[in-house]
């Protein structure tokens, strides 16, 4: 019977624990509900401004620039093209920054190269 009892309470106590649990991802999941309500209600303001994405890649640094492939991968290509984001690699943003301290580029210039591409962005050095 001293078993049978213990079993019962532990029981007890699991059953317990997973209601608590069961609240506390229930309360995180409304939280998060929340936060997602607001992150869309503020969206729709900015949609009013211009505002543009810029993704700034650098998942190639550990390989040699010859050897590197694309800059972003099928699904980052996608989210960019429906979200009008433009990737920047972390190799063209340094010649780009390069560029600008010799005069080469304007600020406007590069901005104007975020603003008009959608995807990945190229940079021709020397115009």
């Amino acid at each position: 019977e001293d078993v049978v009892n213990y079993l019962n309470d532990r029981r007890e106590e699991v059953s317990n624990r997973t209601l608590f649990d069961d609240t506390q991802v229930i309360k995180q999941f409304l939280d998060d509900l929340g936060k997602l309500l607001e992150y869309h209600m503020e969206q729709e303001e900015i949609e009013d401004r211009n505002v543009k994405g810029v993704l700034i890649a650098n998942h190639n640094r550990k390989t040699k620039p010859e050897e590197r492939n694309s800059v972003a991968t099928e699904g980052a290509l996608e989210i960019a093209k429906k979200h009008d984001f433009c990737i920047l690699s972390t190799e063209i943003l340094y010649y780009i920054l390069e560029d600008y301290w010799k005069d080469e580029i304007s600020k406007e210039e590069f901005l104007g190269l975020i603003q008009n591409t959608t995807g990945i962005a190229n940079y021709q050095r020397g115009k």
